[in-house]
């Protein structure tokens, strides 16, 4: 299986993970992608307005440069004419490289159905609770709404090619572009990989991102922001799962979570 990691061996164990990944994937690297405030003003590049009705705020340049990145190795799969294939961001952490090549065979498998389909390879992937039973692949669980962040993630050429669409130009954040067309997203718990979140991020280090107003947040409960922003929403159905549904199932993880914590379950 190909693997792209988007590098430019700079950050703190970029080469390791490299090196460590060149064992289990042929490995080809795609460089980051750093734009600047002005930049993000191209209307050609990025789509500000679906942006704002997606994320309740407007992009900064860290998320765009994040995007463009993933993007572009998305885009060098179809290219390649991959039938699968997979994506790591530099501050992904693999504990066991063969344990990560015994997996390869369930990400085949389950990227082989004609279905746009994303295997999340981020062990601790959020949600983490609220999820469907494990599939036929044992670890690997049917994410109730798109799992995050894109530390590392399995897809297949339909996929990429539905993500990609969605991203000309930029207008949801890397993980993961809002399609119109269905997309079956999977979480393996079983993954040896993880985030390293000792290096710092990337894409806020340049500038914070803005506090969505109160204001703005309840008007997107009531569904005054889809009267306001319909025309960059497929339908209500769009909204309403990109939205409203996607926050309840994360704050309710959230709970559970916290709930879990403390009971030790």
């Amino acid at each position: 299986m190909y693997a792209f990691l988007i590098s430019d061996g700079t950050r703190p164990g970029s080469s390791r993970l490299a090196s460590a990944l060149a064992e289990v994937f042929e490995l080809h690297l795609i460089p980051p992608v750093f734009v600047t405030q002005s930049d993000i003003e191209d209307m050609g590049l990025v789509n500000k307005p679906a942006f704002l009705a997606y994320h309740l705020r407007l992009p900064t340049t860290g998320e765009v440069g994040c995007a463009l990145a993933h993007r572009g190795a998305q885009e060098r799969m179809i290219e390649l004419n991959l039938h699968s294939a997979a994506v790591f961001e530099d501050d992904a952490q693999i504990r066991d490289t063969l344990d990560l090549a015994n997996r390869l065979g369930t990400y085949e498998s389950m990227c082989s159905q004609p279905t746009p389909t994303l295997v999340n390879i981020n062990r601790n992937a959020i949600p983490k609770r609220l999820q469907t039973r494990a599939v036929s692949a044992v670890g690997v669980h049917e994410a109730l709404t798109p799992p995050y962040p894109a530390t590392a993630y399995v897809l297949n050429i339909g996929a990429a090619r539905a993500f990609t669409s969605a991203q000309i130009p930029i207008r949801s954040q890397a993980d993961w572009p809002r399609t119109s067309t269905k997309v079956r997203y999977f979480v393996d718990r079983l993954s040896p990989v993880s985030e390293d979140q000792t290096i710092d991020s990337r894409i806020d280090t340049a500038e914070s991102r803005l506090a969505v107003p109160a204001l703005r947040k309840a008007s997107m409960w009531t569904g005054l922001w889809y009267r306001k922003h319909r025309y960059e929403f497929p339908t209500w159905h769009h909204f309403w799962s990109w939205h409203p549904r996607a926050r309840i199932i994360h704050h309710a993880d959230g709970i559970l979570q916290r709930f879990a914590s403390r009971t030790g379950r």
